[in-house]
Order: structure tokens, then sequence, then C-alpha cells
């Protein structure tokens, strides 16, 4: 009988849960017909080697956003919204932090390159798809992504995708993308590495200070910010 690894063990539900995610993913491309925009990121984003602000976290915030897309009372049934709503979201999603410089430029900066490089790259192409205005939607949508948060938003879209970018820290995986894939990254804002306690600290009062503007959205933030507080404090 083989020997049984219990790290590997306990390591399978957070794997299968990313595995799931990722398949996920992948089908809301496939319905949406919106494979090219991210085939278009995994060939030209040059922040996909930031340890946090890469293709994986653009990846998440977009499977995030469906879903509270789809619990959000502006988009229930019963509710009649602008054609194309969702996949405006999605696209904002996938390049909202689209060459993002991982800590050497300002945000406000990283939005300029998110959007001369990413949304009006393939703008033209956006715009045959889905209409005229299209594009334009899309960048109106990620700027309010820019951190520190300077953009209330002032449409349900805003709303979703500063709540799904907000909300990371809180995934299966969110812990460590804090305490160590930020955490290295911020050697680029700050110029040194800083410790696992300045880590806690400032999330500690990113998560405190943290305002949410849909329901499930703070409904994830009530739920799970001790819990969350205290894995980082153990880390």
């Amino acid at each position: 009988m083989p020997r049984i690894n219990a790290a590997l063990v306990m390591q399978y539900p957070l794997q299968s849960t990313i595995a799931r995610a990722s398949a996920h993913f992948q089908s809301i491309l496939k319905v949406h017909n919106l494979e090219w925009v991210w085939q278009f990121v995994l060939e030209n984003n040059t922040g996909c080697k930031n340890t946090y602000h890469n293709n994986e976290h653009m990846l998440q915030v977009t499977r995030l956003a469906w879903e509270l897309f789809h619990v959000d009372p502006a988009f229930g049934p019963d509710k009649a919204f602008r054609k194309n709503s969702l996949e405006i979201l999605l696209v904002a999603c996938m390049l909202h932090d689209f060459n993002h410089s991982g800590g050497e430029l300002s945000d406000e900066e990283n939005i300029v390159l998110a959007i001369e490089t990413g949304a009006e790259a393939i703008a033209g192409s956006l715009d045959n798809q889905f209409g005229d205005g299209f594009a334009d939607r899309v960048i109106d949508t990620l700027r309010v992504t820019q951190y520190p948060f300077v953009h209330l938003p002032d449409d349900a879209l805003q709303r979703i995708i500063r709540d799904a970018d907000a909300l990371q820290s809180f995934e299966p995986n969110g812990v460590t993308l804090v305490m160590e894939s930020l955490r290295m990254e911020m050697l680029g804002v700050l110029g040194y590495i800083p410790t696992h306690q300045e880590m806690l600290d400032g999330q500690s009062k990113f998560i405190n200070g943290l305002q949410l503007f849909t329901e499930a959205g703070e409904a994830i933030r009530t739920s799970m910010k001790q819990t969350m507080l205290d894995a980082c404090a153990a880390y």
C-alpha cells in the first residue's frame, strides 16, 4: 500500500477549487465568444510575470464578477438592462490590469496602460463583434479599479468589477496571495519586501476599511473578514 502524503491530502480541496474555477472561466469565455480576448491577454500581457497582478488575478476577477452579476438585483430576470452588459463586464475584468507594472508605476499609470495597450488595441474588434461604443463602455467600466480607490462606481457594472477586484484575498488561496504574492510585488512599490507582520497590518486596515458596493460582495466580506485575518496572523 502506498504511503499517504498528508500534505497532498490537505492541498486537495484548494487545488480542486482552483481547477474548477479555471474550468468555469473557460466555459464563460466560450459561451460569450470571448476566447479571442483572453488569447490576446495571454499573448501580449507584459504583466503576466507579476506575482500578484498577473493573468491569474484577471482570470479570477472575471470569474467572480460573473458570479456577482448573476445575483445582483440590477440584473434579475424581471429587469431590463443594456445590451451586452455582461460581455462588457467580462472584457473589462480581463483587461483591467493588462500590462500592469507590478509596482513600478502608480496605479493611475497602470490604468492608462490597460486602456491604451489593452482595450484600445482591440477596440475595433470589440466594436465589430458587439456594436459601436462597446469598447468605450469597457474602458469606462475598468477605470473604477484604480487603487487607491479614487473613483466611486456610478453604475451596476462598475460596482461589480470593483467588488470582484477587491475580494481577491477572500478566495481559497487568498492568504498566500496576500502574504507571499502581493508581499513580493510590494518591492516595486516600497523599495523593499515588507515583513509578514507589515502585510498583516496592511491587510487588516484594508479589509476593515473596505467599502463594497454589491450585496453579495459585502456578505462575503462580513462573513469571512475575521477568519481571513486570523489565517493571515497564523501564517
